[in-house]
């Protein structure tokens, strides 16, 4: 039996996946470092007030904007590692995510649907989307006279923890049906 197109194709996205993740990563770390040595070079960027959930970060916008805003350079170095160290962890729980993901269809391509290992698959993946959901509600920007506060719940994430949540229960269901039926034979 061939292996289906869509598994194929999602299969191909989800290795590649990684070599996207680096590059995020590489320009993050070389803003970083960048930043470190020239904050002034950012003053024509703004971070607009935080009022839902980026991941923690603050839209970034051009001067001007006429938004309420304050530019990039006068966000203190601590404030900026903390994002740095925020972002890492999304980026790894992601990566993490879409290894779960990549796991689970490879699974699906040979054929074993209703194992325990595609089971705790899509349970870990529940787990890592609820702790970015809560982790992403969240957000301040600190800056020199200012400090924003915002919260806001990403419905999105939460959705994709409790379908992951869902599938996970009917997989189990479909692997005790499934022990149940070899019982029978």
């Amino acid at each position: 039996m061939s292996e289906d197109k869509y598994i194929s194709w999602a299969r191909f996205l989800l290795r590649l996946s990684p070599v996207f993740l680096g590059i995020f990563a590489t320009a993050i770390v070389i803003f970083l470092v960048h930043w470190h040595f020239d904050p002034q070079f950012y003053s024509n960027v703004e971070a607009r007030t935080l009022g839902n959930a980026r991941f923690g970060l603050a839209p970034l916008t051009r001067v001007g904007s006429g938004e309420a805003a304050v530019p990039l350079s006068d966000i203190p170095n601590i404030m900026l590692y903390w994002v740095f160290i925020r972002t890492a962890a999304f980026v790894a729980m992601v990566a993490a995510i879409m290894q779960q993901g990549l796991c689970v269809l490879s699974n699906l391509a040979t054929l074993k649907t209703f194992y325990e290992e595609n089971i705790k698959a899509f349970e870990t993946m529940a787990r890592y989307a609820f702790f970015i959901s809560i982790l992403s509600s969240f957000n301040f920007l600190l800056t020199s006279d200012n400090f924003s506060f915002g919260l806001h719940f990403p419905i999105g994430l939460l959705l994709f923890a409790l379908a992951c949540v869902i599938i996970a229960r009917v997989f189990d269901q479909g692997r005790q049906l499934s022990e149940e039926q070899k019982l029978i034979v």
